[in-house]
């Protein structure tokens, strides 16, 4: 019998409540960035307004790309499991014979 799959601590992931907060966190910032361009509109003129106006219109999509890019894979996680070389291929019930 095989034993069970072994996993590396060392390649285990971050809790899902500490990377959902660190994404939260960024978009915060993002958005309070956001929120400045937009005074910057009110409060400058000239090339600095434009500037902060693209900046606004720019940072809800940056920050939407950034929080969902959250969760992959890590190097080299898949490969701490010890698969089993008794495991059925794709096309083993095709070979049982009829």
């Amino acid at each position: 019998m095989d034993p069970a799959p072994v996993y590396s601590v060392t390649s285990a992931r971050t809790p899902l409540s500490v990377d959902q907060a660190w994404r939260y966190k960024r978009y915060l910032i993002s958005m309070s960035v956001r929120i400045t361009c937009f005074v910057a509109c009110i409060v400058t003129d000239g090339w600095i307004r434009w500037s902060a106006f693209v900046g606004a219109l720019i940072l809800p999509w940056v920050a939407v790309v950034i929080a969902n890019a959250g969760r992959e894979n890590a190097d080299g996680a898949a490969d701490s499991l010890q698969h089993s070389p008794w495991a059925l291929d794709a096309g083993g019930a095709e070979d049982t014979p009829r």
